[in-house]
């Protein structure tokens, strides 16, 4: 869950403007450069038509499932709130889809536990395992939830220091927000395909749990947009 303690913390802001640096230093990687329609939209808008066709398979599972009493908890509230949530996102996704933007190589997997810090500072950014060409939204959409969740007076601070470095357009705020909202409704339905279907096991099962409540605990903003 966001801490509300960094809302205004210089490191809030630092690794905002980490992620801008790296953003204008790969601008120019893909030659010529390319505007297209972002692959990341076309993705989560089959994600999204998998995860509503999954739904019967994920209810049966669940109602069988002999994990803890807190993951079923959750796992209910996750498939609650993306019934809910479904449309509005589709919408989103729908919109979006035809978008042309600038594509350059993104790391994709950006968030709070991949940022290293000195002191205040960003010491270095890690796991590119992810990395691909998509719009720099994709990035700044991963790393804002991570870092200030449904917090508008942080995620104002945060876009405003990514903004030190990089512009953004109005086209560019449409697709973070697009981005983010469907992370938070797909995210936990990936775990849920994982653990009811596909029956991977975690070693740590705990930090499972904390993710899945962090997701659990966006989705009623999420459906009240």
């Amino acid at each position: 869950m966001f801490d509300a303690s960094w809302r205004d913390s210089e490191k809030l802001r630092a690794a905002m403007i980490a992620l801008a640096r790296f953003h204008a230093a790969t601008v120019d990687f893909a030659t010529p450069l390319t505007r297209s329609v972002s692959p990341g939209i076309k993705q989560r808008l089959e994600i999204l038509d998998q995860s509503i066709q999954a739904l019967p398979a994920l209810d049966s599972a669940l109602r069988r499932s002999s994990r803890p009493e807190e993951f079923n908890k959750v796992a209910s509230d996750i498939l609650r709130g993306f019934r809910a949530g479904y449309g509005s996102i589709r919408v989103d996704l729908s919109l979006s889809k035809s978008v042309e933007t600038h594509l350059q190589p993104v790391i994709r997997d950006v968030h709070a536990d991949h940022i290293l810090y000195r002191g205040n500072q960003v010491s270095g950014i890690i796991d590119f395992g992810a990395m691909n060409t998509d719009t720099t939204a994709v990035d700044i959409s991963r790393l804002l939830g991570s870092l200030a969740g449904d917090d508008a007076q942080a995620r104002h601070t945060a876009l405003a220091a990514y903004q030190q470095v990089v512009p953004l357009d109005a086209r560019q705020l449409d697709l973070i927000r697009t981005f983010d909202r469907s992370t938070v409704l797909l995210s936990g339905m990936n775990w849920l395909r994982w653990i009811l279907l596909e029956d991977r096991q975690f070693d740590d099962f705990a930090r499972v749990l904390t993710r899945l409540h962090v997701t659990t605990g966006r989705l009623p903003h999420l459906i009240k947009e």
